[in-house]
């Protein structure tokens, strides 16, 4: 086991639920950064994703929908594996909001990886640690949050990127994400936040010893947030 330190940022920008179904590209956004701050092997995962047009749009008091496109790029490198994508795809973002306060959001995603990378970051003696080629993913979000209690999510990811330099190695890489966490409001925009990650990374009709990878990742974040409210 390695012990770390993180630091964490979040922005979320612009509003989702404008009235016009076009909108400017990237009016919508969010950019999550995860990086370490120790001396220990450097890890981090970087997670965008932004609106190029909005195709459909409601907005009601307590419950709005956008359905669009969206370009997203993720990177994430961690002591086994890692992984990266830029990817462009059909999805819908939801708000439903509660009598009580509580506020759920989900988001969803189905895109094709343009360009994609995934590999094992132990291999020795080789010129390149990862595969890469164009591919499919996934992404399914869930949140609740309640003002001054805080945040809980619930993140799934999944990737499936070809592999286009050598089909012996590997046909394709399967990366399959699942974070969950906690945010607890500290002080205006600060929050702290613990987040457990299932990463699993497995070679498809690859060759042993690296057919496939399991990581459980244990974080504790200090988080500073820029949101726009909507």
């Amino acid at each position: 086991m390695t012990s770390r330190q993180f630091l964490r940022a979040h922005i979320f920008y612009g509003n989702p639920f404008k009235s016009a179904k076009v909108a400017q590209p990237f009016d919508y956004f969010s950019f999550i950064m995860i990086l370490n701050i120790g001396r220990e092997g450097y890890v981090g995962e970087i997670y965008t994703s932004g609106n190029l047009k909005s195709l459909l749009v409601k907005r009601q008091p307590h419950y709005s929908y956008m359905i669009g496109i969206f370009k997203d790029y993720d990177f994430m490198n961690q002591d086994q594996f890692k992984v990266s994508s830029s990817s462009v795809g059909l999805g819908a973002v939801q708000k439903y909001i509660f009598e009580s306060g509580l506020r759920l959001n989900n988001e969803i995603l189905v895109s094709g990886i343009i360009i994609g990378s995934a590999g094992n970051v132990d291999q020795t003696g080789v010129e390149r640690d990862y595969y890469y080629g164009p591919g499919l993913s996934g992404k399914i979000l869930i949140m609740l949050t309640k003002q001054h209690w805080g945040r809980l999510y619930l993140r799934l990811k999944r990737y499936f990127i070809l592999n286009i330099e050598d089909f012996r190695t590997s046909r394709y890489e399967n990366v399959n994400l699942i974070k969950t966490g906690v945010q607890i409001p500290l002080w205006q925009q600060l929050a702290f936040g613990a987040e457990l990650t299932l990463a699993t990374r497995k070679s498809v009709e690859g060759d042993p010893p690296y057919n496939s990878q399991k990581r459980g990742i244990i974080q504790f974040h200090l988080i500073y947030n820029i949101k726009s409210s909507y």
